[in-house]
């Protein structure tokens, strides 16, 4: 990933490369008027990735090979475990019994289970 001046072409510079599973990038205009955005202060609490949704609130998400925890802001390294266990996508619940998924009676918060 680059970064360049839009217009002029100059300024060219290296900001990160070989990022895996990278499928989108967006090109925005610096605004006076950013103060407006929930993500603008603090990135909102969010400990990566902070966005707008629908309603104009502030939304915090991870990238892909991390989890956001229960509280909604920080992202943290997915649990590990054991192999006949079922690790939940999101929640305070981590690991339930592999017998348990697809029970239809979900014990993920996320009902990732089903």
């Amino acid at each position: 990933v680059e970064r360049i001046h839009k217009k002029t072409g100059n300024k060219r510079l290296w900001v990160r490369g070989r990022i895996p599973g990278l499928s989108d990038l967006i090109a925005v205009e610096h605004s006076l008027q950013a103060a407006w955005h929930p993500c603008f202060n603090n990135n909102s609490g969010c400990s990566h990735i902070c966005f707008i949704t629908e309603d104009k609130k502030a939304r915090c998400s991870c990238p892909i090979h991390l989890m956001l925890k229960s509280d909604k802001q920080t992202c943290s390294e997915p649990p590990t475990c054991a192999p006949d266990q079922f690790k939940c996508h999101s929640g305070t619940v981590q690991c339930i019994p592999m017998v348990w998924k697809c029970d239809y009676s979900s014990e993920c918060e996320d009902n990732s289970d089903e």
